[in-house]
């Protein structure tokens, strides 16, 4: 049914019209692993940008540590994607097994959050 991937669009296209009539706010928004694994979300997301005319700069694609790591090349593509349309992205749950310092370099992330369990 990929309501993942749907419930996400809704989210971003109820938020962007929102930062429509309200310019200037920032938003962190979190992605659900599914959607990433989609072909094209980067694609769909980067539309709903241009619809509604919201600078890529306000908005924050945060996404766990297991989905940033994940060997599914979908995702990082349209993590690489939205970064290069100019989104922030950040990595949530930092430290919870995935990553290591390559890694963390290959996918230059903006925003590292450390996981809780080392504070």
């Amino acid at each position: 049914f990929n309501l993942s991937q749907r419930f996400d669009m809704l989210v971003l296209e109820t938020l962007f019209s929102m930062l429509h009539k309200h310019p200037g706010q920032r938003f962190s928004v979190n992605l659900l692993p599914a959607t990433l694994m989609q072909k094209n979300s980067a694609g769909q997301i980067i539309a709903l940008f241009q619809r509604y005319s919201v600078s890529p700069e306000l908005i924050t694609i945060e996404v766990t540590e297991e989905q940033a790591f994940s060997n599914a090349d979908t995702s990082r593509q349209n993590l690489e994607a939205l970064r290069a349309f100019g989104c922030a992205i950040a990595i949530d749950d930092f430290g919870t097994g995935y990553a290591n310092y390559e890694r963390l370099k290959h996918l230059q992330a903006d925003i590292i959050k450390i996981d809780g369990c080392f504070v």
